[in-house]
């Protein structure tokens, strides 16, 4: 989500790849839904709307990235459209 949180989460993962010599993989998944509101159901989002997301998100992606580059640990990135709990479990 880019939050703190998340620069922190891969700053340690970033530390245990050079303890554990193995690489770091960085998943974002863009949803194809978007809520209608609180306690509403989710619609299908536009095509330009998923595609400017995932725009954003990979730049985001980026920038979450960059400082750790230089530690010796490769790291990957993904960017996936769906239900972000689906792609993270059956990736």
């Amino acid at each position: 989500d880019f939050s703190e949180f998340s620069a922190r989460a891969l700053e340690r993962a970033v530390a245990l790849g050079n303890w554990f010599e193995a690489r770091v993989e960085v998943l974002h998944v863009v949803p194809f839904a978007i809520p209608a509101g609180v306690g509403l159901p989710y619609f299908p989002a536009p095509l330009e709307v998923t595609r400017a997301q995932r725009d954003q998100a990979a730049k985001d992606t980026a920038l979450l990235v960059a400082p750790f580059l230089g530690e010796g640990v490769p790291i990957e990135t993904k960017v996936l459209e769906g239900d972000p709990w689906r792609v993270i479990r059956d990736p």
